[in-house]
């Protein structure tokens, strides 16, 4: 399961359909799935791409299949295929989304949905009622479609959840790690430390009533945690879209569990990364696209 930041749900679609085209507009609505490895169904309202030749404007019922790394959707007279499949994507037994829409156009992006539960060997995510918005990027006629997005989505965004739920059934097993990961093994070494306890093999964390929000570069982020020990995560900083690099920057000033800071922890949590992905340079986390 490999999800570098949570917000990474929506960036991961953006860097999948990167390999099409330089699209400027793309608009999925009302997109549905029930995926069992190797196969599963969907139904979507409209799948529009127009810049990509590509446009199912009737409501459309499909068949999920993988082919190699790829993932492909076939309506049974003209196949989709996202190509390289993140590796995250490809290795799910499970998956189940429900009610997804997303809407880009120049630097703008609305990306929602309803439920998201993905189950995999070493672990799961059930993700309920996420919404993520942004807007007013830096409009560069040098700047591709999706270089607009990012560095609209790296300068003024808002993203919220009701609930995210993540299983571990063994903890050994998640060398590749990201922001929320991060954040609960931070808090569960805490309690591990102040306990004279080792950390579950595995384990059960949720966050609830998450708010994310940036303008201008700075960013803020709360939620309620509840791992071995329930309580609110704060998190503050600037984040930064670089272009030439092609890669986000973050930079993370604070967090703090309750009235604990745990900033070095999440550090020390990220630098785990075997991924290749993410770099920390402290107090910067650099993530490749």
């Amino acid at each position: 399961m490999n999800k570098k930041m949570f917000l990474s749900i929506s960036l991961c679609l953006l860097t999948t359909l990167t390999a099409y085209a330089d699209f400027s507009y793309i608009l999925v609505d009302k997109l549905n799935i029930n995926y069992n490895d190797p196969q599963g169904i969907a139904d979507v309202n409209k799948i529009l791409f127009p810049d990509g030749n590509f446009n199912w404007d009737t409501p459309q019922k499909l068949t999920i299949k993988k082919s190699g790394n790829d993932m492909q959707l076939d309506n049974g007279r003209q196949v989709f295929t996202i190509f390289n499949a993140p590796n995250f994507v490809m290795s799910v037994s499970k998956f189940e989304l429900v009610n997804l829409n997303f809407v880009a156009l120049e630097q703008d992006l609305d990306f929602s949905f309803d439920k998201f539960n993905l189950f995999s060997p070493d672990g799961d995510t059930l993700i309920n009622n996420f919404h993520f918005q942004c807007k007013e990027g830096v409009n560069r006629s040098s700047y591709t479609f999706f270089d607009k997005i990012f560095e609209g989505c790296f300068t003024n965004s808002e993203l919220e959840s009701s609930r995210v739920t993540m299983i571990y059934r063994d903890n050994e097993k998640l060398l590749q790690t990201h922001l929320m990961q991060s954040i609960f093994n931070s808090i569960n070494t805490i309690v591990s430390q102040k306990n004279q306890q080792q950390i579950q093999s595995e384990s059960t964390n949720v966050m609830e009533n998450i708010k994310f929000h940036m303008k201008k570069h700075s960013f803020s982020m709360e939620a309620l945690v509840h791992a071995q020990l329930s309580g609110t995560v704060r998190m503050g900083g600037k984040g930064q879209f670089m272009q030439e690099e092609q890669q986000f920057k973050v930079q993370l000033d604070r967090a703090t569990f309750g009235w604990f800071n745990i900033l070095d922890q999440v550090f020390s949590e990220l630098e785990k990364d075997t991924s290749g992905k993410i770099i920390v340079q402290r107090p910067n986390v650099f993530i490749k696209l």
